[in-house]
C-alpha cells in the first residue's frame, strides 16, 4: 500500500528538489523517498542505545540475585549438564 503526500514548499526548496531530480535522473517521488530515508536514518542513529533495546531490557526472568552471583549459578548449571 502506498500513501499520497501533499506538501507546500517555498521556491528555494522547490529549486533544490528540481536540482536533485536533474542530477540523479529521478522523479520527485524518488527524491522525497530518499530524503526521508536519509533523515530517518540520521535521527535513528542519534537515539540512545537503550531506546533501541527497550523491548528486550527487563523481559527475561530468573533469580533476583543473578547479577551478584551469576558465576556460581553458571558453574552449577554447567556441572549439571556435564554430569548428565
Amino acid at each position: 500500500m502506498t500513501y499520497r503526500l501533499n506538501a507546500r514548499i517555498d521556491p528555494e526548496l522547490a529549486r533544490k528538489v528540481k536540482y536533485l531530480q536533474e542530477q540523479a535522473g529521478q522523479t520527485t517521488t524518488q527524491v522525497v523517498r530518499e530524503s526521508i530515508e536519509a533523515h530517518y536514518n540520521r535521527v535513528r542513529a542519534q537515539e540512545a542505545p537503550g531506546a533501541l533495546l527497550a523491548d528486550f531490557v527487563g523481559s527475561g526472568s530468573g533469580s533476583r540475585e543473578l547479577s551478584a552471583n551469576y558465576k556460581g549459578l553458571l558453574t552449577e548449571s554447567l556441572r549439571k549438564k556435564v554430569s548428565t
